[in-house]
Formats: C-alpha cells, sequence, structure tokens
C-alpha cells in the first residue's frame, strides 16, 4: 500500500511569465533571478514595491514608475524543466547559474547570449550515467570551479557527483563533460580536484536529498542521504566522515553563512526543523516541531541567529530566533515570532496571496524577495522583532534594531487615556500601586489600609468593615452567614421569629429579625440592632454627615421610618440643588404612600418615578414599596446597592426557605466576583480562600491577599488557622509578595513585614546569616552542637549553652583580638548579674562575634565597640586597617536607598 500526497503545480507555471523560484544576485545588489518556463533577469529600480511579472516591461520600454524591468531572458526549452538552479558565486564579467533538471543533466549557462567565457551557445552540460532527478546543486563557496551535484537513487550508481568545472576553457558547441571513475588515492584524488577536469563520485547506492557545502571549510560537504542520514565528507579524501548523524532530517540542508558550526536540515517524516552543531553530530542541539511540508529554509545572511521557513502552498514565512530560544532542546513553531508580509515597510501588500518561494538579500539587512504563485513578486523588509522588558518599578524598556529606549509605564499609560474615558482605575499599574501604597503605610494596621485605600478601591470595605466591628469578627471567628445560621433540615424553620410590621391600614409586611442567628447576621452587615430608635437614629445621621442622604432614606423606609426618610429626602434637596426636583418628588411620593390594593395610581407613579431615578437606594426603596408577590427582586436584584445591605434586607424580610437559597447564591456569586466586601459573611475557611484566590487572578494584586490574611488571622479559629497556615495559595502569595518586595529593593518593608507574620506562623523564614567553621566551613551553632547530646546530659547543662569549639570538627573558634579568649568563652564581668550591680545596662550582644570585612580580625562586640572608642586601626599587631573607617555605614531612609552624603 503506497500513501502520497499529490500537490498542485504552482498556477503560475501554466501561465508564459510564471515562475517556481527566485534567487538574489550574488554580484549585483538590484538585480533578481526568477526561474519556471524560462531564467528571467530582472533589475528592481523602486525597491519595497510589489509587482506582477506580466506587467514588467523590457529595459528600453519601462517607465520612471515601473518597479522593475527585464534585463534578459533565457528561453530554452530544455531549461524549462529544471528542478534546481545556483547562481555561481565566483565574480564573472556575466551573470552564470547552474540548472539541474529532471533527468540529471546539469546545464552551466549564461544568461546573455553574447557570453564568451563560455561556450558557443553559452552553456555547458554534465550529463549523469543513468536518468534521474537532480536534488541540489551546491558551489563550493571558496574554490569556485567546484560543483556539487545530488541525483535520485539508482541501482550501483554513485547520486553525489564533484565536477571540476574550468569556465575559462573553451569548448566546442554541444559537448559535454564526462565522469573519471572515483579513485581510492588520497594523492592522486587532490590532484585531481586541484588540476583537472574530472570529478568524484558518492554516495553509491544511495540518494541524495540535498547537499551544501561548509561556508568556511571548502573541503567539507554535507549531504542528506536516504532521508535518514546526515553524512559529512571530506573531499580530501573522498571518504564519509566520522560526523554522521542517524537521525531523520535530510531535506533542506543549509549551513549558517555567519556561525559555520550551526546547519539547519528539515524532516519530512517528523515535520521537524533541526539545528546541528558540526563539532558534534551524533545529536541536534534544538529542534522545531509542527513545521510541515517545508519548501525552502534559509539562514539570514545578515543575522547569525535568523532562520526563514516556509510551507507549501502557505500565506507567511515564518522566522526563528534561534537567540531567543535557549533554555530547552525542543521547541514549537508556536514558541516563535510568526512574520506575516504585512509586517514590511510599504502597507500595499496582500496577505492572502499563496507564496512559492523566497530569497534573502544577500547584503541588506532583513531583505527579502517573496514569489507567489500568482506571480506577484514583492521587495519587503522584515520588521525588526523588539525586545521588551518591565522592570519591577514600573519602567519599560524597549530594545530592536534601534538602542535601548526606557520609559515609565506611568507615561504610556496616562497618555493612552481619553479626557473623557471612565473607569481609569483600571489603567494603573498594579505593581505601581502595591509600591506607592507600601510607601504610604498600607498594611501596618487596618486604620491604616482605611486610609490608604480610596472609596472605590476593591479592599476598602473590607478594611472599613474590620474597623467597625473588630469585637465582633472577634467573637464570631470569621467563620460566615451559613455556619451562624447552622442551616439543617432539623433547625430550619427555628432560625426565623415572624412578626408583623404596619405601613398602612391595608398592607402588612412580614419582618424576620427576631431570633438570634438573624440580629447576629444582621449586625455583621453593619446594621446593627436597628429597631432601637437610638442606634437607627445614630446611623441614619452618620450616613447624613457622610453625605449619603439617599441610603439614610433608604434604610429608614426599610425599618418603617417614613417621616425620616422624607426629612433625608429633604436635606437631599437642599445639598444637591442640581436633583432637587427628582428628590422632592421622592418625598412626594412617599408623604402619600398608600399600598392599598385598590390604589393602583399612586403605585404607576411611583414606577414611573423609579424608572426614572439614578441612585440605586431610591430604586430600591421604590421597588420595595411596590412589590406585591414579597419575593424583593426589585431590591435583590439592584447590583449596586452594598452586599450587606441587601444580605441585611433579605434578612430582615424573607422567610427561612428563600433566605437560605439566597445566602447560597450571594455565596457563588461573591466567590465567582472576588467580592472582598463579602469575606466577613462568607467565611475565611473554606469558600473565603476561594475568594481571595479569584480576588487575586483578577488584580494581581497578592499585597491586598497577603495582609487581609495576616489581619484576619488572629480572629480564626485554631482549627482554621492551621488550615490558613499551610494552605498553598496562602504561602504562594507571601512569597511573591516577598520577591517583589526584594526587586524593589525595599528591604526594611521586607522585613518588617517578615516580623509581622511570624507571630502567625506564616512560613517562618529560614536563617539568612550564619557564622562557619574556617576549617569545615560547617555552620557553627547551638543547635548543631548539641545535636546527638542525650537528654540527660541536657538537663545538667546550664541554662546558655556556650560554644567554644566547632560542633563538627572540633576546632577551637577564633580568639578575640582584644582579650585573647576563644569565642564563646564566658568573659569576666559581662555577667548579666555583674552589670546590674555595676549600675550599667547589660547587653544582649556583648559577646556576639564582631569582624572587619577587609581584614577579618575582630572580637566580642563589647570589646571591639571599646577599642574603636579611642582607636581608628586595627587592634592586631601589626595590621594597619582602618576599620572603623572602612565599616561606616551610611543612614538608611524610609525606601531602603542608602543616603549619598
Amino acid at each position: 500500500v503506497f500513501r502520497c500526497r499529490l500537490l498542485p503545480a504552482p498556477r503560475g507555471a501554466e501561465t508564459g511569465m510564471g515562475g517556481r523560484g527566485v534567487l538574489w544576485s550574488p554580484y549585483n545588489d538590484r538585480n533578481f533571478l526568477v526561474h519556471g518556463s524560462a531564467l528571467r533577469l530582472y533589475q528592481m529600480e523602486i525597491a519595497g514595491r510589489r509587482f506582477k511579472l506580466t506587467d514588467v516591461a523590457a529595459q528600453g520600454d519601462a517607465s520612471t514608475e515601473t518597479a522593475a524591468v527585464l534585463l534578459q531572458c533565457n528561453s530554452d526549452e530544455s531549461l524549462m524543466d529544471a528542478a534546481c538552479v545556483q547562481w555561481c558565486p565566483h565574480h564573472l564579467p556575466q551573470e552564470v547559474v547552474a540548472v539541474g533538471r529532471v533527468d540529471g543533466t546539469v546545464s552551466v549557462t549564461g544568461l546573455y547570449p553574447s557570453d564568451q567565457a563560455l561556450v558557443a551557445g553559452g552553456r555547458i552540460d554534465l550529463s549523469p550515467r543513468a536518468a534521474r532527478r537532480c536534488t541540489g546543486l551546491a558551489w563550493n563557496p571558496i574554490h569556485h570551479n567546484f560543483l556539487a551535484v545530488g541525483l535520485e537513487k539508482s541501482a550501483k550508481e554513485p547520486s553525489l557527483t564533484i565536477w571540476d568545472l574550468n569556465l575559462s576553457a573553451s569548448l566546442s558547441a554541444g559537448e559535454s563533460r564526462r565522469r573519471v571513475p572515483s579513485v581510492t588515492s588520497m594523492d592522486t584524488r587532490r590532484q585531481q580536484l586541484r588540476g583537472g577536469h574530472e570529478a568524484m563520485e558518492l554516495a553509491v547506492n544511495e540518494g541524495v536529498l540535498s547537499l551544501a557545502w561548509m561556508p568556511d571549510r571548502p573541503d567539507v560537504l554535507v549531504a542528506g542521504i536516504g532521508n535518514k542520514f546526515l553524512r559529512v565528507y571530506d573531499t580530501r579524501t573522498g571518504k564519509p566522515s566520522v560526523n554522521a548523524a542517524t537521525a531523520r532530517g535530510a531535506l533542506h540542508i543549509t549551513p549558517n553563512p555567519l556561525d559555520s558550526n550551526l546547519i539547519a536540515s528539515h524532516s519530512g517524516v517528523e515535520s521537524t526543523v533541526k539545528i546541528w552543531d558540526f563539532r558534534q553530530m551524533s545529536e541536534p542541539t534544538c529542534s522545531i516541531a509542527d513545521c510541515r511540508y517545508l519548501s525552502r529554509l534559509s539562514w539570514s545572511p545578515t543575522r547569525p541567529s535568523l532562520l526563514a521557513a516556509l510551507s507549501k502552498m502557505a500565506t507567511n514565512i515564518q522566522l526563528f530566533d534561534m537567540h531567543l530560544q535557549n533554555s530547552s532542546k525542543r521547541f514549537t513553531a508556536e514558541d516563535f515570532p510568526l512574520i506575516r508580509k504585512g509586517n514590511t515597510r510599504t502597507s500595499q501588500i496582500a496577505t492572502d496571496v499563496e507564496l512559492v518561494d523566497f530569497d534573502w538579500h544577500p547584503h541588506s539587512p532583513n531583505r527579502m524577495l517573496t514569489l507567489s504563485a500568482e506571480g506577484y513578486v514583492e521587495d519587503m523588509v522584515v520588521a525588526e522583532p523588539v525586545a521588551v522588558a518591565l522592570s519591577p518599578r514600573g519602567e519599560l524598556a524597549a530594545s530592536g534594531s534601534e538602542p535601548l529606549h526606557t520609559r515609565p509605564l506611568s507615561d504610556l499609560t496616562a497618555s493612552s487615556k481619553q479626557p473623557h474615558a471612565q473607569g481609569a482605575d483600571d489603567d494603573v499599574d498594579i505593581g505601581q500601586l502595591m509600591r506607592e501604597r507600601l510607601l504610604l503605610g498600607y498594611g501596618e494596621d487596618v486604620d491604616k489600609c482605611v486610609e490608604v485605600t480610596a472609596a472605590t478601591d476593591r479592599s476598602h470595605a473590607l478594611w472599613l468593615w474590620l474597623k467597625h466591628n473588630h469585637s465582633l469578627a472577634r467573637d464570631l471567628h470569621l467563620q460566615g452567614a451559613q455556619h451562624i445560621l447552622a442551616l439543617d433540615a432539623k433547625n430550619l424553620k427555628r432560625i426565623g421569629g415572624q412578626r408583623e410590621v404596619r405601613y398602612d391600614q391595608s398592607v402588612i409586611f412580614p419582618v424576620y429579625d427576631r431570633s438570634t442567628q438573624r440580629e447576629t447576621i444582621i449586625r455583621v452587615c453593619g446594621w446593627r440592632l436597628l429597631s432601637e430608635e437610638d442606634e437607627l437614629a445614630g446611623l441614619l445621621s452618620s450616613l447624613e454627615a457622610e453625605g449619603a442622604f439617599c441610603r439614610a432614606a433608604a434604610l429608614a423606609l426599610f425599618h418603617h421610618r417614613i417621616r425620616r426618610a422624607i426629612d433625608c429626602l429633604k436635606t437631599a434637596g437642599e445639598k444637591c440643588p442640581e436633583d432637587c426636583s427628582l428628590y422632592t418628588a421622592a418625598a412626594i411620593s412617599l408623604s402619600g404612600c398608600s399600598m392599598a390594593e385598590g390604589n393602583q395610581l399612586w403605585r404607576d407613579t411611583c414606577t414611573d418615578l423609579r424608572s426614572r431615578l439614578k441612585d440605586p437606594y431610591l430604586r430600591a426603596a421604590f421597588a420595595f414599596l411596590t412589590c406585591t408577590d414579597k419575593q424583593y427582586q426589585g431590591v435583590l436584584g439592584e447590583k449596586d446597592l452594598l452586599l450587606a445591605d441587601r444580605v441585611a434586607f433579605a434578612c430582615r424580610f424573607m422567610p427561612d426557605e428563600l433566605f437560605t437559597q439566597y445566602l447560597q447564591d450571594m455565596q457563588t456569586a461573591a466567590v465567582q466576583e472576588g467580592d472582598l466586601s463579602a469575606l466577613p459573611l462568607v467565611g475565611m475557611e473554606p469558600q473565603g480562600l476561594n475568594l481571595l484566590e479569584r480576588f487575586v487572578d483578577e488584580s494581581s494584586d497578592v499585597q491586598t491577599a497577603c495582609f487581609v490574611v495576616m489581619h484576619l488571622m488572629p480572629f480564626l479559629t485554631e482549627q482554621s488557622a492551621k488550615v490558613v497556615r499551610v494552605d498553598k495559595r496562602v504561602l504562594t502569595w507571601i512569597e511573591c509578595y516577598r520577591d517583589l518586595l526584594d526587586a524593589w529593593k525595599m528591604w526594611r518593608q521586607r522585613a518588617m513585614f517578615d516580623v509581622r507574620r511570624n507571630p502567625l506562623g506564616l512560613s517562618k523564614p529560614m536563617p539568612q546569616i550564619a557564622v562557619k567553621c574556617n576549617y569545615c566551613a560547617n555552620p557553627v551553632t547551638a543547635s548543631a552542637a548539641t545535636r546527638g547530646v542525650p537528654h540527660t546530659r541536657m538537663a545538667n547543662t546550664p541554662a546558655k549553652f556556650n560554644i567554644s569549639s566547632c560542633p563538627t570538627c572540633r576546632k577551637p573558634l577564633p580568639r578575640c583580638a582584644i582579650c585573647l579568649l576563644l569565642f564563646g568563652t564566658v568573659q569576666p564581668g559581662t555577667s548579666r548579674q555583674t552589670k546590674e550591680a555595676q549600675g550599667q545596662t547589660p547587653s544582649l550582644f556583648a559577646g556576639w562575634f564582631s569582624w572587619c570585612q577587609t581584614c577579618r580580625h575582630g572580637g566580642h562586640v563589647q570589646h571591639i565597640s571599646d577599642w574603636f572608642k579611642q582607636h581608628s586601626e586595627c587592634p592586631v599587631a601589626g595590621c594597619t586597617c582602618h576599620c572603623q573607617a572602612l565599616e561606616a555605614v551610611p543612614p538608611l531612609h524610609d525606601d531602603g536607598d542608602a543616603a549619598v552624603n
């Protein structure tokens, strides 16, 4: 069973002016060759243009607006079946190319009929013994008279032939160059290659798929044999080198012209581009997967790391920058930037054109010539990839073909904002915002968090609740509303005690707030026990002082205080003249409140007024008065109301079954939205951590997540606190925030953060400084000294365990330069009792180690301190180090940077 993939012939080949390939001239920067039905030499007149070959006129007939002109056309019928074409790199007075045909014949021909350096007729034919397809041509980059020819497999016939051509020889017209049988003698072969017209024959009974000479090694030829081997030949011996790869990757072999050790090839079976190192050919250095049906693979001649690949019937060219991929050995095509044809200096380019071939310009950086199936040629300059990096301090750095540029990210975001844009806070860089808040003292305590965060901040409501409900949080342990209710089938009917509230003589509102559980939830929501007149009056007065008149009116109405609600609206009209008419209309509607079933006119008036009100609390108030089904969807569905007010309203007016379902829906929605204001109602564990995780995912504010956990930990039960301490998400937030503080070089703030979280048991940091032994380099610590000591012996040791030798190697510790006693030895007159008897304050650091970082001499802290009060040089005899001057440390600013005098 044979499987094959039929590819249609290029559409351009069907017309007289079509092409199958395009090549820049190595001699002239403006000339290029298009081969297919004929060999046509063009000259580029206007760079960066796209044109069709049928529109190109001859040189004498071209106008000033023509992008290219036709210089010469070689339409020999024998060259129409060309399988591959290569320019001769030797700088000759004329344009010379080698054309490999489908029957295996290679024609070395000139493009001008008047070429006198070649035979009459301008062509030399190199014919094989057995006719088969020519698969590759390669001119030697140094010795330009050597031409390597690859052929398909034939029984007992060589498929790799190296011809020695003398292009200045005069031969008769139509004469063919025949090969000479291979010679095994190294000296004889070297003589043949250097001086005669004979050839070398290799790869007997094998097929060659592609071949290429190494750029700076003129005697080394790399060939892909049988879609299986990547073989390196040394033409000085005619034998294959030991550097031969057995991996499948024998198509489109192309050495890097700027890095002679890199070779790229393609594996059609594995659909992989492989990069080889010539010094180690046992395996590829890296692979690029998902590269299917490649028709061209080429390194950029101006950038050593840029590799271009074109797939059959593709509309784009893939560019792989190998310098960007140095962390792994295997990649996919998606790991590299995909450069489409539109990324050029010209804007008049179609992106839906099927490409047939391309070629890099040999000298102009990033310049490329492409040929489409419809016969369009495009001269393009590939846009330079730009490397972008964002610093922890909010500075953006970018570098491409231009020098490195840096600019604060705040300038870019400020310039991109429109004057009328809403939600400007969404455009603020979260890293810059966290840094600014930290410098203002964010996280030190709850009061500071309330002060630093704005009213629009997502965490402001939570900090405000903690500030006013500190004792309540300690009593309830932040276990959530559902835990407070202890919802189950047995006590579902006991959580709400019903009573009736009359707004007029005809309508009675049932109220369910006569239970301990519901009263507790109302307190958590901030309403406290508003049934008491003094507490209700105090809350309404505080809201009016803050300017929240509509909220005060709604809360008064929810507690059947219509007259107090009308007073709030009158005050709002006086304070806000621009909306005075709406407030007045709302107050008049409330004053005429009549919810009788027959008074439909009043209900219609309130419904119409509600649709014109802007404030959500006024809309909720009128929805409450006009509600007939007691589901209160007009109030609970008002998303602009504070979540605490909605929950408190549901707790006051909804029966047990509806209130239970509402709490479950509220908790699910709060977790999905990452609403921090719902954290007291949801509880800290387990749903509270899910809520925090969602908040971090949406805002990237790990700072707030860390501070919320730190400030809520003291209120949790022991079991809940234990779960929070070991949660991987919490540990990840803490480590990310510590790394961020280190990146900002805010050492003091990082140290204070560690100090605040240590008593809570949140991943106590490991010691970062340790004293090591000079002999064995092991740490000298009391824990190491007592390791392995029986408990009976430890019970008889003094409370303060002194170390005078290394616990590991038992070598003595250094001596003090002043008292000459070993470190760790009890110093006479330095005990706590002696100091207190002498009227001195005992120092905790008097016996610690201290040494100079320059001369490495030192001693006890107390002795060194006393010495440098009177001296400036080192106390060791013969040492002239001025330790005191060298060890002077400038004071630190609050942001952790040292002051510069």
